[in-house]
C-alpha cells in the first residue's frame, strides 16, 4: 500500500513538471503576439498626441501647395491686408529662396529701378561701395482659413560706412514691391522721374496720374512698419495691366525715398 502511494506522488509530481513546460513553451510561442493584438487594438482606440511640428510643417506645405497659384496682385493684397491677412516670420524651409539668392535678386531689381530713373542708387558690390545685409523671410497668410499665404524677403542692406541704407521687400518671383533708401546726403528728388513717365508708351498696360490731396500714405501703405512721418507725395500712379491693377507709390523727404506697389 505504501509502495503505490509513492508511485503516485512520484507519476503526479512528473505530470506537473511535463504540464509546467508545456505551459511555459506555450507561452513563450503565442504571448508576444497576443500582447502585440492586444497593444494594436487599443492604440486603434487611442487618439495619440501628435508633435506640433508636424502640424506646422504639414500646415506649411499645404499653403505652399495652395499659394503656387496665386498671381503677384493677389500676393500684394494679401500683405496689404486687402485680403484680410496675418503677417508674421516665416520659417526658412518655407521659403523657395535662400537668403542669399533672394539678396542677389534684390540687388539685380533695384539696379533696373535706378537704370530707370525710379531709384536714387543701385545697391552694387562695386569696390569703395560695399553694402552687408540681413534678410529676414515673412509670409502673409489668409485670416480666414489660414490656406493661402504670400511669402517674401524684408532684406536690410546697410553701407560700409553708414551713410546710406535701403530696406528692400522681395517676393520670391524677383517683384520688388518696396524699397526705401535712407541716405546721409540731401536727396536731389528732381532727378528720380514719375513712374508713369517710364510706363508711358508700353504695351498691354496704362498708367494714370492719381490725385493725392484726399488721401495719406498711412492709408495706401498699411503693411509698411517703417515711420512714415515727413515724407511728402512724390506721384500716385495707378497701373493697369490685363485684370491686375495696381497702385505705385513716390514718397521722399530730403534724405530718404521710398518706392511702393499698393493695392
Amino acid at each position: 500500500m505504501k509502495k503505490r502511494n509513492k508511485y503516485s506522488k512520484k507519476n503526479i509530481r512528473d505530470g506537473m513538471l511535463v504540464c509546467g513546460t508545456i505551459v511555459i513553451v506555450a507561452l513563450g510561442i503565442f504571448a508576444p503576439g497576443r500582447i502585440l493584438t492586444i497593444q494594436s487594438e487599443s492604440a486603434s482606440y487611442e487618439v495619440m498626441a501628435v508633435p506640433e511640428q508636424y502640424y506646422s510643417s504639414y500646415s506649411s506645405a499645404m499653403a505652399r501647395n495652395a499659394s503656387t497659384h496665386l498671381g503677384v496682385q493677389d500676393k500684394i493684397q494679401l500683405i496689404s491686408g486687402e485680403w484680410e491677412s496675418e503677417t508674421m516670420e516665416a520659417a526658412g524651409y518655407e521659403m523657395e529662396l535662400e537668403d542669399y539668392e533672394a539678396v542677389a535678386k534684390a540687388r539685380e531689381e533695384i539696379k533696373n529701378l535706378y537704370d530707370a530713373g525710379l531709384y536714387p542708387d543701385s545697391i552694387s558690390t562695386d569696390y569703395g561701395d560695399w553694402y552687408s545685409w540681413q534678410a529676414k523671410p515673412r509670409k502673409a497668410v489668409d485670416a480666414t482659413f489660414h490656406t493661402y499665404a504670400a511669402y517674401y524677403w524684408e532684406i536690410e542692406f546697410k553701407r560700409y560706412d553708414g551713410q546710406k541704407q535701403h530696406t528692400i521687400y522681395l517676393l520670391e518671383d524677383g517683384t520688388v514691391f518696396l524699397a526705401e533708401e535712407y541716405a546721409q546726403e540731401i536727396c536731389d528728388i528732381d532727378e528720380i522721374v514719375e513712374i508713369g513717365t517710364v510706363l508711358a508708351g508700353q504695351e498691354k498696360l496704362t498708367a494714370a496720374v492719381q490725385d493725392t490731396q484726399n488721401c495719406t500714405l498711412a492709408e495706401i501703405l498699411p503693411y509698411y512698419e517703417g515711420n512714415l512721418a515727413g515724407l511728402q507725395w512724390k506721384s500716385l500712379t495707378q497701373i493697369t495691366a490685363g485684370e491686375d491693377i495696381f497702385l505705385v507709390l513716390q514718397a521722399y523727404t530730403e534724405n530718404r525715398y521710398l518706392l511702393a506697389i499698393a493695392m
